[in-house]
């Protein structure tokens, strides 16, 4: 004959008295845990127990599952989350490591470009935006009044030839006018067309 204890990791021990109290004093509880096969295997369950009352004596009845799988589902999941988050560590470090200025965004059917959906520091430090300011702005914002005209025929050649180099002139947030080269490169982002513009300070 085994006890309940016989069956539960012993490195768990410390919270059976824990789970007994509150099922006694709430009829029922649900925790997960670790019991030990007779091989040694250490197997995650879930268990789901209930206190009846059996001819005058408390008696607990526990319904136990194998979570073995959706475990290792988790752990694939975290393991998968925490590749994706060195991933982005890495690529905002390559990204921000660029000596130019660089600006993504998206073009609408219609040529109009949208709102910058990525920017690199040094695109906020030679405007003096922050980039928190700059992902509320597009091209137009940054781009000098008279040269807004020019921004519909520039997307119909990148549309074209996927890829324009041109000059123009920047604006920066305290209204200095900053000459700069442009290269964009015209790419299908999760199949939206998308620019990724790199700037260049021409001014010396």
């Amino acid at each position: 004959s085994m006890r309940v204890a016989d069956i539960i990791a012993p490195e768990e021990h410390f919270n059976v008295s824990a789970n007994a109290k509150r099922f006694l004093a709430d009829g029922h509880a649900t925790w997960e845990g670790r019991f030990a096969a007779q091989d040694c295997r250490r197997i995650p369950v879930e268990v789901n127990a209930r206190v009846f009352n059996l001819d005058g004596s408390p008696t607990i009845i526990s319904s136990v599952r194998d979570i073995s799988e959706r475990k290792r589902a988790e752990s694939t999941i975290q393991q998968a989350h925490e590749a994706i988050i060195k991933a982005e560590r890495h690529y905002r470090l390559m990204f921000n490591s660029v000596s130019d200025a660089v600006f993504v965004h998206t073009l609408g059917e219609d040529g109009v470009p949208s709102q910058f959906i990525e920017v690199n520091d040094n695109a906020c430090h030679y405007l003096g935006f922050t980039r928190e300011d700059l992902l509320g702005m597009g091209p137009f914002d940054i781009l000098a009044p008279e040269e807004h005209s020019n921004i519909t025929a520039s997307a119909q050649r990148l549309r074209a030839t996927g890829h324009l180099i041109w000059a123009g002139t920047h604006v920066a947030m305290d209204g200095r006018r900053i000459p700069v080269e442009v290269n964009t490169h015209l790419v299908a982002l999760h199949g939206t067309p998308t620019l990724i513009s790199s700037v260049r300070d021409i001014s010396d």
